[in-house]
């Protein structure tokens, strides 16, 4: 918001008061957009994530469409790869960029990022957990950065 500085020879000055904001918190996830499986081509874009964004062109991509890339792709994995979403060389490179960028998704576990994409499914239109798969998951990803005080004990 706006703060008033004080006051010199009878002028009323404001200055913007910019507020402490995490990182993950400035760039919500864009809800309801989808990666769709790529051919082997790399030069594919990756879906509709944006207009621009590809796993070709980085850097035309934010980081919560190349995070929602990466989880997608994961996902995929664990449940048995169904499709190809991205080939070995574009994974290595889109975690490389997730890494150079800051982000903490690289180090997600298996069930961190499958409370992820069970959120992100669920702003999409598409429940993948019941709701009380949903709590017990939340419950013990919360139950574990408490009891590590913030931080994964492995």
């Amino acid at each position: 918001g706006l703060a008033p500085l004080p006051a010199r020879r009878g002028c009323q000055c404001y200055h913007r008061v910019q507020p402490v904001v995490h990182r993950s918190l400035a760039r919500p996830l864009a809800p309801r957009r989808r990666v769709a499986p790529i051919a082997r081509a790399e030069s594919e874009q990756v879906g509709a994530l944006g207009q621009a964004c590809s796993i070709d062109d980085m850097a035309s991509c934010s980081l919560a469409e190349l995070e929602m890339m990466y989880i997608d792709s994961l996902w995929n994995y664990y449940q048995g790869g169904k499709q190809v979403l991205l080939t070995d060389a574009q994974y290595d490179r889109l975690k490389e960029e997730l890494n150079w960028q800051g982000s903490g998704f690289p180090t997600l576990k298996r069930e961190e990022i499958k409370f992820v994409e069970a959120s992100i499914e669920y702003y999409r239109g598409n429940k993948i957990l019941s709701d009380a798969e949903y709590d017990a998951l939340k419950n013990k990803i919360t139950q574990a950065w408490i009891n590590g005080r913030g931080k994964r004990t492995d």
